[in-house]
């Protein structure tokens, strides 16, 4: 036998190398030793005879540890490639998110530029404070808005002017041209008993808000189109005419706020407009059918004692409509009752508002069925 680390023969039975003393292992038979040796950082095989098999001094080395090593390799190769898949898939799906995003941002900043250009070109309703919402009940359910009221009653310096005076010139447009008016006419009903000396108007906005008017009584007309509040909703249109004796004609279109039914609404309105009036008298007691509510009401205006005010109202879903007529004081003057008496027949029968379905008649007509 051999020793396995110089080589040398020894005697058999001999458990230790005499030359370099090594311990002795016997022979096998059969040699079959794969066992790895490092030469200069490079492994090799030893499959030759004459070497002893040693797999079994080293645990689990040999080939198990290069397949253990291969395998870790493999698994760590695997979960690399693995990681880089999904992190190239992450990525693709971030650029088209990314990109859909900046798309959308893109999109939201047009129209809210546009918003805003449009909103430049409109008029700036928004800004108009409204308390609707905080309504109070009153008279049998309708809610009343907040009450800045104030009734128009013929003669300028009665115009309420306390909250907003500095831009009461900018809403009020003198329209005396627009309505064909002479600043220098003197009131005279007898002028407006003829038709054929009315004018006619009619809102491009607002639906049947038209009358006729008298040429020929009215000395101004201011025409307000602002949009303003009021205690039935926003007055959205009024056209005033004055005349050189006090009396006035006043036609007004308000859209309704509030949430109130036809029937609340139209009551509310009723009793507001008679809260303003002393004495007063029904000429047509409030109605409500068909979808609206009508009224005609008579007395003296409490706020101008010596005025008579004869005042027509339409209320429907969306507007509210009126027409007043204010005069000096006639009592005791038959004639000049009369003439009045007529020329507001005549804006009723002739209003596009009004409940009317008769044609204006002339003066004569109206004497006869008045003194007989």
């Amino acid at each position: 036998m051999y020793c396995i680390k110089c080589g040398k023969e020894l005697k058999e039975g001999n458990k230790f190398c005499i030359f370099c003393g090594a311990e002795i292992i016997p022979e096998r038979e059969e040699y079959d030793v794969k066992q790895p040796v490092s030469d200069n950082d490079s492994i090799r095989m030893i499959s030759e005879p004459g070497y002893p098999d040693i797999s079994d001094q080293s645990g689990a080395g040999g080939l198990g540890l290069i397949l253990k090593v291969l395998i870790v390799l493999l698994v760590l190769v695997l979960i690399a490639g693995g990681g880089f898949i999904i992190y190239s898939m992450l990525s693709e799906n971030g650029k088209s998110l990314s990109t859909q995003a900046k798309s959308d941002i893109s999109e939201k900043l047009e129209t809210e530029n546009e918003t805003a250009k449009n909103a430049e070109e409109k008029p700036q309703t928004e800004d108009i404070e409204k308390d609707i919402s905080e309504k109070a009940e009153k008279k049998e359910g309708y809610e009343e808005p907040v009450n800045n009221y104030s009734d128009s009653t013929g003669n300028e310096d009665d115009i309420d002017k306390e909250d907003d005076s500095s831009n009461d010139a900018d809403k009020e447009v003198n329209s005396n041209d627009e309505f064909g008016l002479d600043a220098d006419t003197e009131a005279d009903y007898r002028s407006a008993l003829d038709m054929d000396d009315y004018g006619y108007y009619s809102s491009s906005r607002i639906p049947k808000f038209s009358f006729y008017y008298p040429y020929h009584l009215y000395n101004k007309v201011l025409k307000d189109t602002s949009i303003t509040d009021s205690v039935f909703g926003e007055n959205e249109e009024e056209i005033s005419f004055y005349a050189d004796d006090d009396s006035s004609l006043i036609f007004t279109a308000v859209s309704r706020t509030d949430d109130a039914s036809l029937e609340e609404a139209s009551k509310y309105v009723y009793e507001e407009e008679k809260s303003h009036i002393r004495d007063v008298s029904d000429i047509s007691k409030l109605k409500v059918k068909d979808g609206k509510g009508f009224f005609i009401i008579t007395g003296w205006d409490k706020e101008n004692p010596d005025n008579m005010i004869y005042e027509m109202a339409r209320i429907e879903k969306d507007y509210i409509y009126f027409m007043k007529t204010l005069f000096p004081d006639y009592t005791g003057n038959n004639e000049e009752k009369n003439l009045k008496s007529y020329y507001t027949e005549c804006l009723y029968r002739s209003c596009g508002f009004s409940n009317s379905t008769k044609s204006p008649r002339s003066y004569d007509e109206y004497l006869d069925e008045v003194e007989n």
